[in-house]
């Protein structure tokens, strides 16, 4: 079983924003920020209905790459 991931955004009073989730891999942030913006775009809030979110397959090891050499 895939395992879950969760990348977090928050902007503070300060007007600063921090994000935590997996920032090693740049990948799998960029790819989940791409279905976030996807999912944004098609929100209708007259609908308020879930939205369906886009097939996202990361690959099945989560970890940053190693370097070789």
């Amino acid at each position: 079983m895939a395992q879950s991931l969760k990348l977090e955004i928050v902007l503070n009073e300060s007007g600063n924003i921090t994000v935590n989730g997996p920032l090693t891999n740049k990948l799998i942030c960029y790819g989940m920020l791409v279905a976030a913006q996807q999912v944004i775009e098609d929100y209708d809030p007259a609908k308020r209905s879930l939205i369906e979110v886009p097939d996202f397959i990361p690959p099945t090891d989560f970890r940053a790459p190693q370097n070789e050499g």
